[in-house]
């Protein structure tokens, strides 16, 4: 299973739109995300894990409660396999834009 798969189906719950790197639909509310790796646990001079450091970012129209999403989000990342997410406010005077970071082990089979 790849790491999209993984995110996008530990995000189903909240019923968004989640897309990969840029959103280019219409809905007002969506979630996008990102991630990179870094190697841990070397043996024989390889990694035997990785370590995917996920953001995913929801996006709200101002005004709208995002408590139950928020919560939605952490939960499902969380049972997906993820470290409970860091939740950090970033947004503006034109919208909602809530950021999560969280971490993923997964062995890399080397």
């Amino acid at each position: 299973m790849s790491m999209n798969t993984t995110i996008i189906g530990a995000l189903t719950s909240t019923a968004l739109p989640v897309q990969a790197d840029a959103y280019e639909g219409t809905a007002t509310t969506y979630i996008t995300f990102g991630y990179y790796t870094r190697p841990t646990a070397f043996y024989d001079d390889a990694p035997e894990h990785e370590i995917v450091s996920a953001d995913i970012h929801l996006f709200a129209p101002l005004g709208t409660d995002t408590l139950t999403l928020r919560g939605q989000i952490k939960a499902g990342l969380f049972a997906a396999g993820f470290t409970w997410p860091e939740e950090t406010n970033a947004s503006d005077s034109v919208s909602q834009h809530i950021v999560f970071e969280a971490d993923y082990l997964y062995e890399t089979g080397v």
